[in-house]
């Protein structure tokens, strides 16, 4: 039932997100061309979604694209106390679902400097920025009590957040960013989808229309302060993926007259993304690694046996994630405990395990720390491999070699189950 809820809840707010991205494009574009932002965008969620459920990010969003939404509307009627109240509104109920929902002031931001710029009225932009942020304090605090109840708690978890965007991978920076941009954004929207939004960016900064060059920039920003991260996650691009297809809306409209190649890509590009969607779907059919691999340890694992885990998270077979499972689990962290913790506790108590069961994103994570070798050493030596459930992965959509095909693959990811020799 939470499985089922999840996914029901980021439907409506997807489906929200693509209205209200809808009736933005129809006030930057015109006829049936409003109707392609909807359309990339909705492709986008779902060749996403299939991959994860990322119930907070949607909802994040639409709160996000209705505090856009306020701000074009304020850059069309000019500024108003009412206008710059509800825009703030709007962020506030996004910062407040997710805390990177404050990144949307960015477009409040944009226009403020604009207004400075053109009419150069100090006192009443100082004055309008005020009653933003104290607008968007309020409902934060409102919706958000829990800020003020464990405020240290809080301020923890932010400045954490805050010093993730800041990591930079062992690669450094450059190649922080040539993986984000090769294979992350790739694998998140499909290869197509980027390789056109490239295309949507130049053309957007080349034609200088203010509201699409505005969202460029967003886009842009977005990328440069979070794209070089050595822990980051596909999903984390959610974020601009509705910008870059009104961008895309954009390109396509101002291009479609040019001729057929022009009319022949942006349709190669839907029909590629909807082939993707279809791809991750297929991942989650009944033969899928989480459901068999659970289904052979239901029929071949006896409950009296000791079975070991790191931890037990979303890529850990059914049959043992139950709230109360049947055999005799012992595990070596929480999910808010670092993986450090569970796999050397694991390491250490190898001798009292009669199965041990290790997952493809598990393994992957103990390669990037050779201080954590002596893992795998131990259950080498200690152990041989009983069962392992591969799934089948397409390489026409996936490249198999890159670390990051796995964050795709939460949901069916190759996994091992080791016997004790013992």
């Amino acid at each position: 039932r939470m499985y089922v809820s999840g996914r029901l809840v980021t439907m409506f707010f997807s489906s929200l997100s693509l209205v209200l991205l809808f009736l933005i494009s129809r006030r930057l574009l015109y006829g049936w061309f409003a109707l392609a932002p909807p359309l990339f965008l909705s492709l986008a969620y779902a060749d996403i979604f299939m991959s994860s459920v990322v119930k907070p990010d949607v909802i994040m969003i639409f709160w996000g694209l209705c505090c856009f939404y306020a701000v074009l509307n304020l850059l069309e009627k000019g500024a108003s106390a009412r206008g710059v109240a509800l825009a703030a509104l709007f962020n506030g109920l996004s910062f407040s679902t997710k805390y990177t929902g404050f990144l949307f002031g960015f477009f409040f931001a944009v226009f403020i400097t604009l207004e400075v710029i053109k009419k150069r009225e100090y006192l009443k932009s100082l004055f309008l920025s005020g009653l933003y942020l104290l607008v968007c304090f309020l409902v934060f605090i409102t919706v958000n009590p829990y800020f003020i109840l464990r405020n240290s708690e809080v301020w923890a978890e932010m400045s954490g957040v805050s010093a993730k965007a800041g990591l930079i991978g062992p690669g450094g920076m450059l190649a922080g960013y040539a993986e984000f941009l090769t294979q992350i954004l790739p694998f998140a929207v499909g290869w197509a989808f980027w390789l056109f939004s490239i295309a949507a960016l130049v053309y957007a900064f080349v034609n200088r229309k203010k509201e699409i060059v505005i969202s460029a920039v967003f886009a842009l920003a977005y990328f440069l302060r979070l794209g070089y991260p050595h822990d980051q996650l596909f999903t984390y691009c959610l974020i601009a993926v509705p910008f870059l297809s009104l961008i895309c809306g954009y390109f396509v409209q101002n291009t479609f007259s040019r001729g057929a190649l022009y009319k022949i890509l942006p349709a190669a590009v839907l029909l590629y993304s909807f082939s993707y969607s279809f791809y991750q779907k297929s991942r989650w059919n009944d033969f899928n690694t989480l459901l068999s691999s659970s289904a052979w340890i239901e029929g071949n694992v006896d409950k009296k046996s000791r079975v070991c885990l790191s931890r037990v998270e979303v890529w850990t077979p059914p049959a043992l994630r139950k709230y109360e499972t049947e055999w005799n689990l012992k595990t070596f962290s929480e999910p808010s405990e670092t993986f450090e913790k569970g796999f050397a506790g694991l390491k250490e108590n190898l001798g009292n395990c009669d199965y041990v069961l290790l997952t493809e994103m598990e393994l992957q994570r103990i390669k990037l720390k050779p201080e954590l070798s002596g893992l795998t050493e131990g259950v080498s030596s200690g152990f041989f491999l009983e069962k392992e459930f591969v799934r089948e992965d397409n390489p026409f959509f996936i490249n198999k070699s890159s670390r990051q095909a796995l964050l795709t693959s939460f949901m069916n990811p190759n996994i091992y189950v080791y016997k004790a020799k013992k």
